[in-house]
């Protein structure tokens, strides 16, 4: 789903108004999503936590039924031919489309490989600090799972004030100043977490905002820039597939750390990548001059 999804979006957004396509994109995602962790808020109360995770998987799934067949009525203009049942098949039961999967970054600019490098690097440490954001800030710091549920929503208001303005900023100043920008907040921001009180983690919430909508819009919009059109699906399937593998480590990773090492290493660890991260996008990745000669 992932990889076709995704190239759809590539093909359709024009070279600039990639910024603000994502943004919107964002845009609409968080308007939908951002009640969410309210309406959490109030069933937890009401019926504990198996009863609504029970209401959650019950909604997920009617969610995810009803987006099929809207689905359906998209329409591919293409030229390539049509995949049967027994292409599908074929492809997942043998080792040649996991190594072609793979074998698809010897054929793409090297400036794809290090990005790639660059947000693996980024994931696993961000997964850590995910994974026990939630437990550090209802045990350590005391905070409540409905005032959770309130920073949830304000974090998802901060996204939708924000998104076209940041997906303006993409199209008009490029998008590796943003990255830097974000990787720099993220450093500076991540400490105001130590200790946090309610109202302080409610000052914080907007950067974070801030910091998640400039990451997805100038990193979706500059893998859009970059990969070559007929390389648009393996590429982003062959993204998928490593980024899954970071996200399982930096989970296991993130409890372990917290169960039997320190509640706050992760935070320090997420921090301290940003480094790293910040440098290798200043002096590897560029911003593409002519895109035709980029995917050439």
């Amino acid at each position: 789903y992932t990889p076709g999804f995704d190239s759809i979006v590539m093909e359709s957004l024009p070279e600039d108004k990639r910024g603000t396509g994502y943004s919107i994109i964002n845009l609409i995602t968080k308007v939908s999503t951002t009640p969410s962790p309210l309406i959490a808020g109030v069933l937890f109360a009401s019926y504990g936590i198996i009863g609504t995770s029970r209401i959650g998987f019950l909604l997920v799934s009617l969610a995810f039924l009803a987006s099929s067949f809207l689905r359906l009525r998209l329409v591919e203009e293409t030229d390539k031919p049509e995949i049967t049942a027994k292409d599908v098949v074929e492809s997942l039961g043998s080792a040649k489309g996991f190594a072609e999967g793979i074998g698809v970054w010897k054929e793409v600019p090297r400036i794809l490989t290090t990005l790639l490098s660059v947000e693996l690097l980024f994931i696993v440490p961000n997964v850590m600090f995910n994974a026990i954001m939630v437990l550090y800030i209802v045990n350590d710091l005391g905070i409540s799972a409905v005032q959770l549920s309130y920073i949830g929503s304000i974090i998802g208001v901060s996204m939708i004030l924000l998104a076209l303005p940041a997906g303006k900023i993409v199209d008009k100043f490029g998008r590796i100043k943003p990255l830097l920008f974000g990787y720099a907040l993220t450093f500076f921001a991540a400490p105001l977490l130590f200790d946090a009180s309610f109202t302080r983690l409610i000052l914080i919430t907007p950067i974070i905002g801030l910091i998640n909508i400039l990451f997805y819009t100038s990193t979706q919009a500059l893998w859009a820039d970059l990969i070559p059109e007929d390389k648009r699906g393996r590429v982003m399937g062959s993204k998928s597939f490593f980024s899954l593998l970071a996200v399982a480590g930096g989970n296991i990773a993130g409890g372990l750390i917290y169960d039997n090492v320190s509640h706050t290493l992760p935070i320090w660890i997420f921090m301290a990548v940003n480094v790293p991260c910040f440098l290798l996008t200043w002096l590897y990745i560029k911003e593409p001059e002519n895109l035709e000669e980029v995917v050439a």
